[in-house]
């Protein structure tokens, strides 16, 4: 026996929105794994002198390793949160060698300089490295262990 034409078109209805619902879902699950986000990207710097790999970390999230005696102007990032940005240079011993915090992009350019018992680092944020980074000579180096 047939059903009657009304019933049938509500559950084609019905199973067409499920349908509809699904695929929406999917393309924003997909959507997260390609990188898509609304965290701004910041553009760092790095000049190490180090005579080891430097760690660069943003809010505590890594962005990258960088090898010893690198120079590094384009160090792009995102998906690492918004402003305050609080940006870290470690040891793969995880000692923090530079930490500095940029408030916000009108902040920038903003880093810092530091020497260490393994070298001379300098971190920036912006496009530029500020020209006003130097670390203070004399003073004693922060300990690379």
């Amino acid at each position: 026996m047939r059903e009657p034409a009304r019933r049938t078109t509500r559950r084609r209805l019905a199973r067409g929105s499920a349908l509809a619902l699904g695929a929406a879902l999917l393309a924003g699950s997909l959507a997260g794994c390609a990188g898509f986000t609304a965290d701004p990207a910041l553009t760092l710097g790095l000049d190490s002198g180090l005579d080891r790999p430097a760690l660069l970390y943003v809010n505590d999230e890594w962005v990258g390793t960088f090898p010893a005696g690198g120079q590094r102007n384009d160090i792009t990032t995102s998906a690492h949160g918004g402003p305050p940005w609080r940006i870290e240079a470690r040891t793969d011993a995880g000692v923090t060698l530079v930490a500095f915090e940029v408030a916000g992009e009108a902040a920038l350019p903003d880093g810092a300089a530091v020497a260490t018992s393994c070298g001379d680092i300098t971190v920036w944020a912006g496009e530029a490295r500020p020209t006003s980074l130097a670390h203070q000579p004399g003073s004693s180096p922060v300990a690379c262990d």
